[in-house]
């Protein structure tokens, strides 16, 4: 297993200062491993362009803890990136993933330009390297490497995955290791509750704003109960999410918040609803278990969310007349979705403030526009709530994902705008238990198309 770290920041030999290794070193520096050695070296030494490298070789520890397992002979763990790497990378290059360095602290906290490879990865998962490591900034580069080069059929489990990207190296190395741990998702160690500390260690600052953070602690972490924990970790950990406040647990508000737009639904007559950002079908559930609802379409652009939501609701042992209730897609909001067409309802739970602001006209020409159903349901947090709450006492948003929080007036502001534009009503409303002079954490408009308003 090989994994190089590139830069081209002058001059470039500091790479050394911020890996605490030396790189005019003339052999390589082994590495004291559990399972096998490593060994640091430095491939290209200039003040132009500095590489250094870490080899991982499994010795006998490690073949023997999977012949232990009666795999050995067919295992390729040993073999590939999957969790020996970041765990080499972690004791090798630890004091560089804290973000330290005595010698030269503003380069620590700086970004600069890197390049990272690292080979063979294995990938088995539900998601690409692209998909994991693209929203964190990288441009990725994914080369399969074929079991067998003269038998192309068989097929490519490993990869060359390269990295390009301006960022700190705490940052990068961290990324690193979570992600061809989540990219493998098997483990050469006995996992425990402290799998979801280290989680939430190497994942500060980055794994709450991502995409994928749920399909990633639960690959990180492997077992159910792990996973759950992790889940709510990520939820009420650091800066809350959409689904409520720290003091507060997210179940409690969510379920508020999915009742109250159900109700909603069903209180208007609908019989076919879209839900465009369904993440893992909490919504989708409940509208199926009301047999006032005909067809429930989720829609979310995750393919990781529309597997976990299929999972949830057991499309796979519906009987047939219930299987032809529910549809699962792939999509967005910003999108014209001709497979929309004909919903009597659309809803968009905590989603408006994960769409930037000047998306948000193609989001109204997509939804009230082009779909055009007879009612739109949307919530999205309530910024005034945020000023009760202590750990958004600086200003900051629910979620790191947020592009923007609206208070009350703000919110109705854009609402009132939407109907002007594309010939609807709406009724403001709160989830949650109001606060003095902060309303409710939650608020929502119902939209109601008007008789004899025609596409814009």
């Amino acid at each position: 297993m090989l994994l190089t770290v590139t830069t081209t920041a002058p001059p470039a030999t500091d790479l050394g200062h911020l890996l605490h290794k030396n790189p005019g070193r003339p052999d390589p520096q082994e590495v004291e491993l559990p399972f096998g050695r490593g060994f640091v070296f430095w491939p290209e030494v200039s003040d132009a362009r500095c590489t250094a490298a870490l080899h991982v070789a499994v010795g006998p520890a490690g073949a023997a803890e999977e012949r232990g397992r009666g795999v050995a002979h067919v295992s390729d763990l040993p073999h590939a990136a999957g969790s020996y790497l970041p765990a080499a990378i972690q004791r090798a290059f630890g004091t560089a993933i804290a973000g330290r360095c005595a010698s030269r602290p503003d380069l620590a906290a700086s970004a600069i330009p890197l390049v990272l490879e690292a080979t063979p990865v294995a990938c088995r998962g539900a998601l690409s390297p692209s998909a994991l490591f693209g929203p964190l900034g990288w441009t990725v580069e994914d080369i399969p490497v074929p079991l067998d080069p003269a038998h192309p059929e068989w097929g490519a489990i490993h990869h060359r995955i390269r990295l390009a990207g301006v960022a700190r190296l705490s940052d990068a190395l961290r990324h690193v290791c979570v992600l061809l741990a989540v990219l493998d998702g098997r483990r050469h160690y006995f996992v425990g509750d402290a799998e979801v500390d280290k989680l939430l260690r190497l994942g500060d600052g980055w794994l709450m704003g991502h995409p994928e953070a749920r399909y990633i602690a639960r690959r990180f972490v492997g077992f159910r109960r792990l996973a759950k924990a992790a889940g709510l970790a990520l939820d009420s950990g650091g800066v809350p999410d959409g689904d409520g406040p720290p003091h507060e647990r997210p179940g409690p508000l969510q379920a508020a918040r999915i009742a109250c737009v159900a109700g909603r639904l069903a209180r208007a007559g609908a019989r076919r609803v879209a839900d465009i950002g369904c993440g893992e079908g909490a919504l989708v559930a409940a509208l199926l278990a009301d047999a006032r609802f005909d067809r429930v379409i989720g829609v979310d652009p995750s393919p990781a969310a529309l597997a976990l939501a299929a999972s949830r609701l057991r499309t796979d042992r519906m009987q047939e007349l219930a299987r032809a209730r529910v549809e699962l897609i792939q999509g967005a909001a910003t999108y014209p979705d001709s497979r929309l067409s004909g919903c009597d309802a659309i809803a968009l739970l905590e989603v408006i403030e994960h769409v930037d602001p000047w998306r948000l006209e193609a989001l109204e020409s997509a939804v009230f526009g082009s779909a055009r159903p007879r009612t739109v349901v949307v919530t999205t947090p309530n910024r005034e709530f945020n000023a009760i709450i202590p750990a958004l006492a600086d200003g900051s948003l629910r979620h790191r994902d947020h592009r923007f929080e609206w208070t009350r007036d703000e919110f109705r502001g854009w609402a009132a705008s939407v109907c002007a534009r594309h010939g609807y009503s709406f009724e403001w409303f709160g989830v949650g238990a109001d606060a003095p002079d902060a309303g409710p954490p939650t608020q929502g408009a119902e939209f109601t198309a008007q008789q004899g308003a025609g596409r814009p």
